[in-house]
C-alpha cells in the first residue's frame, strides 16, 4: 500500500516536473510519463497474474523511461519485490486446505476459531486512532496476562507492542521490536506472528514471524512466511486453532474491495517446502482451493474451454487493479477532505493523476470483457454454451465436514490500569 501511494506521487511529480509550464516541455515529457504509466499497468497486471518474471521486467523497463527520482525509488522497491517473488518460488509449501470463507473486511476476524469476546474493537485504550481496515480489533482474551498489539509509534508508522500484567496493574507498553509497518500479532509461546507492509515481501501486507531468543531475551529478526501464506495482494491474521489442528489467515487475494477471504488448513509444526515450476503451477498453489474442490475441478478441459479460462482471469485481473486503483482514489479523497494547507495542495495533485488514470484502466476493463464476449459468441456457434458463472470461485465452499465457521462476538472495551 505505501509503495503504491509512492509511485502514485510520484507519476504526479512528473506532471509537475520543472519547466512543465512550457509547452514545448509538456510535449517533450508527456510520451515518457504516458510510456511510464502503461509499463507500471503491465508490471500490475503482471503480478495479478503471478507472473514476477514478467513484472520485473516491466518494472525495470519503467525504470529506463522514468525521469523523476522519487518515482524512480518506488520502482526499484517494486523490482525488489519481483525477486523475492522468484527466489520465494524455490521454497513453497503446499499444504492440505480445509477450508474457505468470504467475508467482510469489517468483522472477519470474528469468524477464527478463537475464543469468545476475545477481540476488541478499535479505536481503544491501547490503540486510540485505529482508521485502517486492515487492523480493526486487538486480540486481548479475558485473563490473558500479557497482550501484543498494533499502534503507531511516535514516527506514526505502526509497529508491535507489548504490555505484561503483573500483581494488579500492566506494566507500560513497549515495542516488541519486530519491524515496521506491523499489524494483528498472534503469540504462540516462543513465536509471534503478524503482518507487515514494510519488510522483506512480494507486496501489500505478508505474513512473518519473529522466534524468541532466550539468550538475548528479545525477539529475532523476522521471517516472511513464503508461498502460498504471502501473495502481491495483502495477506494477514495468523493464527492456530485452540484445537491445535489448524492454521487460519486471511487475504484479499481475488476478493471484491469489501472482502477478504479466510483460509483454513492444516497444521504442519515442520512444512515440507519445494520450488514451483512456474506461474501456472504458482497461481494455482496461492489459490488454496480446499482440497476437496480442487480434486473435484481438476479433471481435463479442451481447448477452448482452457482459453476462455484464461480470458476469464485477464479481465478478473484488470477488474481487481481497477478496484484497487478506486480504493486508493478513495483514500486519497478522504485524507484530502481533513487535511489544508500544503498537504491538501500535494494531495490534490495526486487524486488529479489518479482521476487521468480511471478510464484509460476502464477502457482496459472494457476491452477484456469485450473480447471475453466475443469469444463466448465464438463458442456459442460452434455449439458450446459457456455458463461464466461455473468458472467462478467458490470461496465459500467448506468441504471438510467437520469444520464450521462460527461468527464470534467482540469482547467489552479495554479498561486497563497501568502502574
Amino acid at each position: 500500500m505505501l509503495l503504491s501511494l509512492l509511485l502514485q506521487s510520484a507519476v504526479a511529480a512528473l506532471f509537475a516536473m520543472p519547466g512543465s509550464s512550457d509547452s514545448a516541455q509538456d510535449t517533450l515529457e508527456t510520451p515518457h510519463v504516458e510510456q511510464y504509466q502503461l509499463l507500471s499497468f503491465e508490471a500490475e497486471d503482471a503480478l495479478a497474474d503471478w507472473d514476477f518474471a514478467l513484472a520485473e521486467a516491466k518494472w525495470r523497463e519503467a525504470a529506463e523511461v522514468c525521469r523523476d527520482s522519487v518515482a524512480l525509488a518506488g520502482i526499484n522497491s517494486r523490482i525488489a519485490e519481483c525477486v523475492n517473488g522468484l527466489n520465494m518460488q524455490k521454497f513453497a509449501y503446499t499444504p492440505e486446505v480445509v477450508a474457505r470463507r468470504r467475508s467482510s473486511i469489517l468483522d472477519f476476524q470474528l469468524y477464527y476459531p478463537l475464543p469468545d469476546r476475545a477481540w476488541r474493537s478499535v479505536p481503544n485504550q491501547l490503540d486510540s486512532t485505529g482508521g485502517i481496515p486492515y487492523s480493526a480489533a486487538i486480540y486481548a482474551p479475558e485473563d490473558s496476562p500479557r497482550i501484543f498489539y498494533s499502534a503507531p509509534g511516535a514516527n506514526g508508522i505502526r509497529t508491535i507492542w507489548e504490555t505484561h500484567f503483573a500483581d494488579s496493574t500492566w506494566t507500560v507498553p513497549s515495542p516488541a521490536g519486530c519491524g515496521p509497518g506491523a499489524i494483528y500479532p498472534m503469540e504462540y509461546g516462543q513465536d509471534l506472528y503478524f503482518a507487515s507492509d514494510c519488510l522483506y515481501g512480494v507486496g501489500g501486507y505478508d505474513l512473518y514471524v519473529c522466534r524468541w531468543n532466550a539468550v538475548q531475551h528479545r525477539w529475532g529478526p523476522p521471517e516472511n512466511l513464503g508461498f502460498p501464506f504471502c501473495s502481491p495482494a495483502d495477506d494477514y491474521l495468523y493464527a492456530r486453532s485452540g484445537d491445535g489442528k489448524h492454521v487460519v489467515f486471511a487475504s484479499n487475494r481475488g476478493c471484491p474491495i469489501d472482502s477478504v477471504n479466510i483460509y483454513v488448513v492444516k497444521l504442519e509444526e515442520v512444512p515440507v517446502r519445494q520450488a514451483v515450476s512456474g506461474k501456472e503451477e504458482l497461481r494455482r498453489l496461492c489459490e488454496l482451493a480446499p482440497t476437496q474442490a480442487r480434486k473435484a475441478n481438476a479433471g481435463p478441459q479442451d481447448p477452448e474451454t482452457r482459453e476462455y479460462g484464461l480470458k476469464l482471469r485477464a479481465l478478473r485481473s484488470v477488474r481487481d487493479s481497477l478496484a484497487r486503483h478506486s480504493k486508493e482514489l478513495e483514500a486519497m479523497r478522504a485524507r484530502y477532505s481533513g487535511a489544508s494547507g500544503a498537504e491538501r495542495d500535494f494531495l490534490s495533485s495526486q487524486i488529479m493523476e489518479l482521476e487521468m488514470q480511471t478510464p484509460k484502466m476502464q477502457e482496459r476493463l472494457n476491452e477484456a470483457n469485450r473480447e471475453l464476449a466475443a469469444l463466448e459468441q465464438d463458442l456459442f456457434s460452434k455449439g458450446i454454451i459457456i455458463n461464466r458463472a461455473s468458472f467462478e470461485e467458490t470461496p465459500d465452499e467448506t468441504p471438510d465436514a467437520k469444520y464450521e465457521f462460527v461468527r464470534k462476538h467482540n469482547g467489552k472495551a479495554l479498561k486497563l490500569k497501568f502502574f
